[in-house]
């Protein structure tokens, strides 16, 4: 009997349950929902990168015909947190905040829902805030030592050092000690859909909250919500539509999102629906963290990685989210993936005044990796070695114990990678300048 026939899934090709509805164009994605006595929100972002909100005048907003309700960020509390935050009570009182500080341009300060977008734009123009510009920080090695501080707690939002054997006595092991720093920049996930899209119903004869909402995890955003809004769990209803691409930008509630919208519904008692469009996904919803990663790396003429002394500065922008987690895959990968041993990890996620970056495809490994990667072919060049030879003579391969998670590898997955890459490149004729034009087909 062959093994694909014990199973009825594996191994097998299977339709996609939502393949037709795509197709055919019949899906329906957030952007495309619409509620009987739906009403329509828009927000009014910071102009400042840093500021207290000292007053708002609502007067004339709210004799606007139209208009249903208002809310400001003196009502709406933030997310600062995530998952990790739920474990604990201690925790759980650190993930919101409500204060009347905006930490970056286009930071949300209000919310108005009207019955036409066009009246909520209207409702905009009428509203008055009066802010006190405070000083603002951009770079996360400024923030660091600054003395304008982005949260009550200072600009360290978390930090982390971890060491492996005696670094310093890998050095001293050590032909050449190679040392650099890597910059990598924001990045945004650009959804073919825009972040985000919400519509919150909020029902006051029962109590219930219906949110529908592109998110990617359905659960911690009713969580979130639930605890926020102070309801039941119960009374907290997520609804995901088909979504336009995510990427880890979907992953919670959207910055001024689900909970503005939540709340103008609960406000009004009817339907609000909130749509990002482009410019405000680009501008003020989570993107990938920044890194400044310092390296120190030892090696024997051989190629025999020896030490490695690395230091990440995470650029965590106005409020955080994500960023322990990121900054653990970074650890995970830094110290586990090659066979270095004395390695010193120190990291730190530092808040800037530039909007807030979170969950994005590859959490804190593309950024790691890019410069643990540069540094190698480096060390390859003042070796004079093959930097695939030198990545296969430290790798860290099967049956070996990975020093974070301590835990026995059982996967040889990396050698394979390069060896067949390098066969599949002509890599050494390519490097002694035999290879004809192009790899193998």
């Amino acid at each position: 009997m062959e093994e694909r026939g014990r199973f009825s899934s594996v191994g097998r090709s299977i339709p996609r349950m939502e393949a037709r509805e795509k197709v055919t164009g019949q899906a329906e994605y957030a952007p495309d929902l619409k509620i009987r006595g739906m009403l329509y929100g828009k927000l009014l972002r910071s102009p400042h990168p840093h500021a207290r909100v000292t007053s708002i005048d609502l007067s004339r907003a709210k004799r606007h015909p139209r208009v249903k309700a208002v809310v400001t960020i003196f009502e709406v509390p933030r997310i600062v947190g995530y998952w990790w935050n739920l474990r604990t009570e201690k925790g759980l009182r650190k993930l919101f905040l409500r204060d009347d500080v905006v930490r970056f341009v286009g930071d949300p300060v209000l919310a108005v829902a009207a019955e036409d977008e066009e009246g909520a734009e209207e409702a905009l123009g009428l509203i008055s805030v009066e802010y006190e510009p405070l000083p603002a920080v951009f770079d996360p090695l400024e923030a660091m030592d600054s003395e304008v501080k982005i949260h009550e707690g200072g600009n360290v939002a978390f930090h982390v050092l971890k060491e492996y054997g005696d670094v310093e006595e890998g050095f001293r092991g050590a032909d050449l000690i190679l040392e650099n720093t890597f910059r990598t920049s924001k990045q945004k996930h650009a959804t073919l859909e825009p972040i985000g899209t919400c519509i919150a119903d909020f029902d006051p004869a029962s109590g219930h909250l219906t949110v529908y909402s592109s998110t990617q995890l359905p659960h911690w955003s009713q969580m979130y919500l639930a605890e926020a809004l102070g309801l039941p769990y119960s009374k907290v209803r997520i609804l995901r539509p088909h979504t336009g691409g995510a990427f880890g930008g979907r992953c919670g509630l959207i910055h001024g999102l689900e909970l503005m919208c939540s709340h103008l519904s609960m406000k009004a008692g009817r339907p609000v629906r909130i749509s990002f469009d482009r410019e405000e996904d680009l501008s003020a919803t989570e993107a990938r963290h920044p890194f400044i990663v310092k390296l120190r790396t030892g090696v024997t003429r051989d190629g025999t990685l020896t030490a490695n002394d690395i230091r990440v500065i995470m650029d965590v922008g106005g409020y955080g989210t994500h960023y322990i987690g990121v900054l653990a895959d970074a650890l995970s990968t830094g110290v586990g993936l090659y066979r270095i041993p004395h390695v010193r990890f120190e990291g730190w996620c530092v808040y800037t005044n530039t909007s807030l970056n979170g969950a994005f495809r590859g959490y804190g490994n593309p950024q790691i990796n890019f410069a643990l990667e540069s540094q190698l072919d480096m060390i390859a060049v003042e070796l004079g070695m093959d930097p695939v030879e030198l990545r296969l003579k430290n790798y860290r391969g099967l049956g070996e114990v990975d020093p974070v998670f301590q835990e026995e590898i059982r996967s040889d997955g990396m050698k394979e990678c390069l060896l067949r890459g390098a066969e599949r490149l002509n890599w050494k004729e390519a490097r002694t300048g035999k290879a004809g034009r192009g790899g193998r087909k």
